[in-house]
């Protein structure tokens, strides 16, 4: 069987997660303030990438308040190791 190790310490400090939390808010500020970046028209951007981003979305605020998960499955979902990279290769999905 195997073992999940925790994510290193670094993910988990106060910078990381600020920084998570800036990057959050600010890609909600766009998706809210100004929808045109992302699809010009209703039907250009498919519902599966607009859904895998506001989960992401919601991970980075999850991951950004300071929310501590006990489980290290859990811990590594919610790392910057996989949301930094994942909303970075969603935007420039959804911008291009």
């Amino acid at each position: 069987m195997m073992r999940l190790v925790y994510p290193p310490n670094w993910t988990q400090g106060t910078v990381s997660r600020a920084f998570t939390f800036i990057i959050a808010i600010a890609l909600s500020l766009v998706l809210l303030v100004s929808p045109q970046l992302i699809a010009r028209e209703a039907h250009e951007i498919s519902h599966g990438i607009l859904s895998l981003w506001l989960l992401c979305l919601c991970m980075m605020f999850v991951h950004g308040v300071g929310f501590k998960l006990h489980s290290a499955f859990a811990q590594w979902i919610f790392s910057p190791f996989l949301l930094w990279p994942a909303c970075l290769l969603l935007s420039l999905d959804s911008l291009a």
